[in-house]
């Protein structure tokens, strides 16, 4: 039976510990600057405060091989090439954003309930009429 204590691991752990709590290591924290250009980025691993923002998404299996298979093909992970796909369609359709946040804060405002109230209301008195 081998005797393990005999074996020196001083300088191995003593390496793994300065890395692991060292400036450049898992422990640091990173700073607003260095956040924000980690996120854009996608390199947010290991740092902390460092978070991408993540959804959970399911995809048709079409849709799952092209971007795998792509992916690949491309020398880049899947993140990456789904992000490329949506930056290049919002930079074509640009217009697309502004005219959904618009929608958004119609709806939100209650505007469109108040539209509904009213169609409601008049569809109800032609229904009498009747």
């Amino acid at each position: 039976m081998k005797d393990f204590e005999k074996i020196d691991t001083g300088r191995a752990y003593k390496q793994l510990f300065e890395q692991a709590t060292g400036k450049k290591g898992q422990q640091t924290e990173a700073s607003e600057e260095e956040k924000v250009l980690r996120a854009a980025e996608l390199r947010t691993q290991g740092r902390k405060g460092c978070k991408a923002i993540r959804i959970n998404m399911a995809f048709t299996p079409d849709n799952h091989e092209f971007i795998r298979v792509l992916a690949k093909a491309s020398g880049r992970n899947m993140t990456e090439l789904t992000n490329a796909i949506v930056e290049a369609y919002r930079n074509e359709h640009p217009e697309f954003l502004d005219e959904a946040r618009r929608f958004l804060a119609y709806i939100n405002a209650g505007q469109f309930s108040k539209i509904q109230k009213t169609e409601d209301a008049e569809e109800d008195r032609e229904d009498n009429k009747v």
